[in-house]
């Protein structure tokens, strides 16, 4: 086992296979890179220049060849196992803004940014927005059932706190602690334009829901017995696994977790 110490605090990591990523809390981007007999070289790491110092990577991401990374209010393309940012992508007009995460699925690169709930969906290739989805409305109808005033407070306050892809779909979690789905994805090639998308994803509102903020999604996997008790072979499925926020919830509760199959 290798220890690695940083003069910072680690915030992100990034495995890309033949190299790995690492976001410092004090704004600086390192890579580690294998060696020629395959070891990692942990002795000189290269560091990436962002031209953005002092801003910290808050999400990094493998997108087709490239890793992608959310400094800012931008994006910052890196070819896979490269130093160098070879395209800054800005994203918005606030340039107060901060992205927050980033999603692949195929060459669409979703993008959440820190605070509002819309998600950008840029291309992989022509690095072009090629949609947007803004998820108030979805939000909003889930919460109808809630007190007027907090249901407001909500609403006004609403962000997406967490941001994964599986299957195929595109899994959202929101401050107001409305999990949602984007299904019916268009279809996206190499050469598809923004004119070309004629049709927005709506996003389907999950009713395993939460109290509190969505702090992260993930993908996991569990045994399935399939057969006679005690004779069928064991069968991997997958599941949706969230957490949501202790802070809101009485110390009972403070440990629950909730699965959402697919």
């Amino acid at each position: 086992r290798t220890v690695l110490r940083f003069k910072s605090g680690v915030v992100r990591l990034c495995h890309t296979g033949i190299s790995v990523y690492v976001s410092l809390k004090d704004g600086h981007l390192i890579v580690f890179s294998r060696t020629a007999v395959g070891d990692w070289d942990t002795r000189d790491p290269a560091e990436i220049i962002t031209n953005l110092p002092g801003s910290i990577v808050t999400s990094m991401a493998v997108v087709e060849s490239d890793v992608w990374c959310a400094c800012r209010d931008r994006l910052l393309v890196i070819t896979k196992g490269g130093t160098f940012v070879k395209k800054s992508i800005v994203v918005g007009s606030d340039p107060m803004a901060k992205v927050s995460y980033i999603a692949c699925i195929g060459v669409c690169v979703y993008v959440a940014m820190e605070s509002g709930g819309v998600l950008h969906c840029y291309h992989a290739y022509s690095h072009e927005c090629l949609f947007s989805i803004d998820t108030m409305a979805s939000v909003a109808q889930m919460l109808t059932g809630c007190d007027t005033i907090i249901r407001q407070h909500k609403i006004n306050c609403l962000r997406i706190t967490a941001l994964e892809s599986f299957r195929g779909l595109i899994w959202a979690g929101t401050s107001a602690g409305v999990i949602l789905t984007m299904q019916n994805l268009p279809t996206i090639t190499k050469s598809t334009t923004a004119r070309e998308v004629t049709e927005t994803p709506q996003p389907q509102a999950s009713y395993n829901g939460h109290t509190g903020p969505v702090r992260f999604i993930t993908a996991t996997e569990r045994l399935k017995r399939i057969g006679k008790a005690g004779g069928g072979p064991d069968t991997k499925s997958q599941d949706t696994l969230s957490r949501h926020s202790t802070s809101d919830l009485p110390p009972s509760a403070s440990s629950s977790v909730q699965n959402t199959p697919l």
